[in-house]
């Protein structure tokens, strides 16, 4: 049932980027009617908050709404650790004639599938770490949070930029990554014209990632601009698909998309043509005729032409708007306001002056919360909304999420779309805790929201190895009992419809440990320690007020696989990705394993779970956009072995690729 619920949602966002793409046609500009938003009315016998009140746009309660915490003053109800990582990721980078690079940047960062998917929404870069190579081109990350899929960004700006995925850093021990080798990349260069072929000096170009028009970025990846030949040139890029645009006072912009650039091309020419500007004017209102500030409008002209034009403008105090670098032609606009419905559906010729835009209010959800045993309203907290699903227990967090300072409880949610709902609260000594479900009609106010906090339950145990000695600093983290930590897993994040808390924590000096504030629902937890393997049980019931103990448990040394990859003339393979799978089905969760070769083509997979696995050996240019993907499946399908692995067992295993 839940797999049918992630398809849908991953449906769901497939259909949004569609729309994205393409603006699409049925985004309304005037507000819905109806009677508005539905609640369903809290049953406790505890202090009940006020009914629910359902009305149309927010005329405003007077009510003493919470203001939001400070940054840095996030509450939390996430199970700290008890220490920090006895750990570090390092590595070096190099030229390719093998001399070190020195001052190269270096990002630390978990980018998934999720950026590719969901690539409307901007990327989340605040849990990312940057440091900078030294004089040896050495780096280093120290106390770095156990991860299986990393990804290592490297850029300087005589090379082209490089990037490591699947790094793997355990919780314990140096992990030390193969040479980084940066290459002169490819060029880009061409002349800006206007329509006559005179040159266009000064114009700005900026240089993308295809997606970038898609995503709220800020900063572009390259920027440049044209001489007084109206030349321009772009060097060091990195192979793949890019996006071009041009600007220039008196012009329309021009926007290039489907650049491909291959690294066995060194240079390639585009010349730009623009048109004299035109514009389109307007004004942005509300349903009350109220104007709009601070609206952003995009317009956009599609054509069969791979070369676009766009522009985008920002509303004043009055609601006013100008688009002013847009060639003679048909457009779509499209405005977002936060607190108000987007639209995307409103058509305008160039020489328009007065086109009338009207926004409808998004919905907002308000109430309390409170403790359940004391009755007393929380001055600290969290409040998420979550999405529900009919004839599903399930809820999906959505980016509606907001810590509050309050002296009476009160939290304000705006800018919240139409659907079905509930809110969880979260808060230091409770476990999350969810309100009554409700429904939310556009524009609509819904108040009287409570969220009653619990203390929820906990988890406890006590970690030993094979010998009954007790492991501490172990790490112990809660999953839902479904999790399989895969790419797709990862990819989905908070939008993987479960209720378990995340917590973790780490083993004392005897091993033991408590899981503590957990939301009543069915848990798995995952165990690490460096020198062991992993150890994952599922079915654990957790209840409110309860303590459900997992009793002893034994952690196992597991096996190792080392060896060393060649190429098809026996030479050493740096950097080449080694993966073991488990070989088959298997009743439990799904276990993966990924190393990396060194500079001496040798690599090590330790503490694996005893069982039947496939190793394979993947070539350095797979997924770095020079490799043949046929050639790099047939690499795969030619050097894979099925072996067994037992506890307390090491085998050397010679990986060979590239060969016929």
């Amino acid at each position: 049932m839940k797999s049918l619920l992630v398809l849908v949602i991953v449906i769901a966002a497939a259909g949004a980027l569609f729309f994205a793409l393409k603006l699409a046609e049925d985004g309304g500009t005037t507000a819905t009617g109806g009677l508005g938003p539905e609640a369903v009315a809290p049953t406790e016998d505890d202090p009940q908050p006020p009914p629910a009140e359902l009305r149309g746009p927010d005329s405003g309660s007077g009510r003493d709404i919470a203001t939001p915490a400070q940054v840095g003053e996030t509450p939390t109800a996430r199970a700290g650790l008890n220490e920090g990582f006895d750990n570090a990721l390092a590595g070096s980078v190099q030229n390719e004639r093998g001399a070190p690079v020195v001052g190269a940047t270096i990002v630390l960062g978990r980018a998934s599938l999720s950026t590719l998917v969901f690539v409307n929404d901007p990327v989340d870069r605040t849990g990312e770490r940057r440091t900078k190579t030294d004089a040896q081109g050495a780096f280093a990350f120290e106390q770095v949070e156990p991860f299986e899929s990393y990804s290592l960004t490297v850029k300087h700006a005589d090379y082209s930029k490089a990037e490591l995925e699947g790094v793997t850093v355990g919780a314990e021990g140096r992990f030390e990554q193969p040479p980084i080798v940066m290459m002169g990349g490819v060029t880009l260069r061409g002349y800006v014209r206007d329509v006559t072929g005179g040159a266009v000096p000064d114009a700005t170009l900026h240089l993308d990632s295809m997606f970038y028009a898609m995503n709220e970025a800020t900063e572009h990846d390259h920027t440049t601009a044209s001489d007084a030949s109206g030349y321009y040139e772009f060097t060091n890029l990195d192979p793949g698909n890019k996006a071009l645009s041009v600007a220039a006072e008196g012009f329309g912009n021009a926007f290039i998309n489907g650049l491909t650039f291959d690294s066995g091309k060194p240079a390639f020419e585009r010349d730009v043509t623009l048109e004299v500007a035109e514009m389109i004017c307007g004004r942005v209102f509300d349903t009350t005729q109220t104007p709009i500030e601070g609206a952003n409008v995009v317009a956009i002209a599609y054509s069969n032409s791979t070369q676009q034009c766009r522009d985008a403008a920002v509303t004043d105090a009055k609601g006013e708007f100008c688009l002013q670098a847009l060639n003679a032609g048909k457009y779509t606009l499209a405005v977002k306001k936060p607190g108000y419905k987007a639209i995307n559906n409103v058509r305008a010729d160039t020489g328009s002056i007065n086109v009338v835009i009207e926004m409808s209010p998004q919905a907002s959800v308000s109430g309390t919360v409170i403790s359940l045993a004391s009755g007393e309203p929380l001055t600290s907290f969290t409040c998420i909304l979550r999405q529900t699903y009919e004839n599903h227990p399930a809820t999906s967090q959505t980016k509606i999420k907001r810590d509050f300072r309050s002296r009476d409880g009160s939290y304000r949610l705006t800018d919240v779309p139409p659907g079905n709902y509930v809110v969880e609260a979260r808060a230091k000594g409770f476990a999350g805790s969810y309100s009554d479900p409700f429904r939310v009609d556009q524009g609509g106010v819904v108040k009287g929201v409570m969220v009653r906090m619990t203390s929820g339950g906990s988890i406890s145990g006590v970690v030993v190895d094979g010998a009954g000695n007790p492991v501490g600093r172990a790490r112990i983290t809660t999953h839902d009992n479904t999790w399989t930590d895969s790419e797709f897993d990862r990819m989905m994040g908070d939008m993987m419809p479960t209720n378990a808390s995340k917590a973790q924590v780490t083993t004392a000096a005897d091993g033991s440990f408590t899981l503590s504030n957990l939301m009543p629902e069915t848990y798995q937890i995952r165990v690490k320690s460096g020198a062991h393997c992993e150890f994952i049980k599922q079915e654990i019931l957790v209840s409110e007020g309860g303590d459900t103990s997992v009793g002893t448990i034994e952690l196992m040394a597991g096996g190792t696989i080392s060896g060393v990859v060649l190429d098809a003339t026996g030479q050493a393979v740096a950097g080449s990705r080694v993966d073991l799978r488990v070989n088959g089905r298997t009743s439990g969760i799904p276990r993966f394993y990924q190393a990396r070769s060194n500079a001496s083509g040798k690599y090590v997979l330790a503490n694996i779970s005893p069982g039947s696995y496939r190793l394979n050996a993947m070539p350095p240019r797979a997924g770095r956009g020079g490799g043949d993907f046929l050639l790099d499946m047939g690499d795969l399908q030619q050097n894979q072995k099925t072996i067994n692995v037992a506890d307390g067992k090491r085998l050397t295993i010679e990986l060979k690729i590239g060969g016929n």
